[in-house]
């Protein structure tokens, strides 16, 4: 019976936490959930990688395929933007 009454007693409290934690997170906005867990936003976390692979690219050898992407310009067709005409029959 005490195990029982144990359960209920944490189920109950667990559910009280859920609630609360989603009445915080209801009134957080993202800059503030941010500072609180130390975070920077998702785009400066982006700019800071690519500009890191970047710097680490330019340091390789000549030759390296990812230094070569770099400087890569296709050149040939290229698709038309939007959507093809739909011709008679289709």
């Amino acid at each position: 019976m005490r195990n029982i009454i144990g359960a209920v007693q944490d189920e109950e409290q667990q559910i009280r936490h859920t609630t609360e934690l989603h009445r915080l997170l209801k009134e957080l906005t993202n800059e503030e959930l941010w500072r609180i867990t130390h975070q920077k936003s998702i785009q400066n976390q982006i700019k800071r990688r690519k500009w890191n692979w970047i710097g680490h690219t330019l340091r390789k050898e000549t030759g390296a395929i990812e230094k070569t992407a770099l400087d890569w310009n296709p050149q040939g067709y290229r698709r038309e933007v939007g959507r093809r005409e739909r011709g008679e029959g289709q």
